[in-house]
């Protein structure tokens, strides 16, 4: 189990990369930045619309794989764009 000992919401002063999607977190962009343990010291930033959607993500799925994720949708959002007509 994990513990959250501090969030904010900071301007970027360089590049990041977004824990959820990989892609860059641009200077200037304010995003969604963490701290806390799990198995030791840990320290993420994501996407505004990424955090939005590792939130709306099913608490029972277990753990995300970082950087793999699309950008501000989960994968069952992904599943039913394609299942869509």
């Amino acid at each position: 189990m994990g513990y959250m000992l501090r969030t904010w919401n900071p301007k970027a002063r360089k590049a990041h990369r977004c824990s959820w999607c990989g892609e860059d977190i641009e200077v200037g962009e304010v995003h969604s930045a963490w701290v806390g343990i799990y198995d030791g010291f840990y320290q993420g930033r994501m996407h505004i619309e990424c955090i939005d959607a590792f939130n709306r993500e099913d608490p029972y799925e277990g753990e995300f794989e970082e950087w793999s994720n699309p950008r501000g949708k989960t994968e069952y959002e992904i599943e039913l764009e394609q299942e869509a007509p």
